[in-house]
């Protein structure tokens, strides 16, 4: 987030005060960061030195053209372009959204699971961690098979890591430690 954060903070602060504008571009650029963590080959794309900037470019207009409908993306995307890192582009929706959460006092919190977690078990984890500690939170939910049973919880300052594999890791460091 820290390499993109510039480039976050100015569009939030140009936005700051059309917040529907603002909840749209964030929006846009998550539907972007998402196509592109389902094709692996997007992100590469964006990413690679040698690829031209004008084929990026059109590949961002093809899946996400309401950027380039706005004069100050199209600057952003060409600020970008001209320093090689339009791949910031895929990035810049979390980082707008963690600075409107900051202005908040929105906590964001990942919960890791071995399986989907239903509505009512996420709004529980929800509803208990907003009391312990005490602030509003953001609650992500993924999934990750190889957990086998149990969670993590990830926020910005620790790892609570509750899985099974977490704790056959311990163990597994345990005995290499006591050999």
């Amino acid at each position: 987030m820290n390499k993109i954060y510039p480039y976050a903070k100015a569009i939030y602060e140009l936005f700051e005060n059309q917040p529907e504008e603002l909840n749209n571009i964030i929006l846009v650029l998550h539907n972007l960061h998402q196509a592109a963590q389902r094709e692996d080959l997007l992100e590469k794309l964006l990413q690679e030195p040698l690829t031209n900037s004008k084929i990026k470019i059109n590949l961002i207009n093809k899946l996400a053209p309401e950027l380039l409908q706005n004069e100050t993306f199209v600057k952003l995307i060409n600020l970008l372009a001209n320093k090689k890192k339009l791949h910031y582009i895929l990035e810049l929706g979390l980082g707008l959204q963690t600075i409107i959460d900051e202005k908040n006092n929105i906590n964001q919190i990942e919960i890791i699971s071995a399986q989907n977690l239903s509505e009512p078990e996420l709004q529980n984890i929800k509803i208990s961690l907003e009391k312990s500690l005490k602030q509003k939170i953001f609650l992500k939910a993924s999934v990750d098979q190889d957990l086998i049973a149990g969670l993590i919880v990830k926020t910005d300052d620790y790892i609570l890591d509750n899985s099974v594999k977490g704790r056959l890791q311990k163990m597994q460091q345990k005995l290499l430690t006591a050999h």
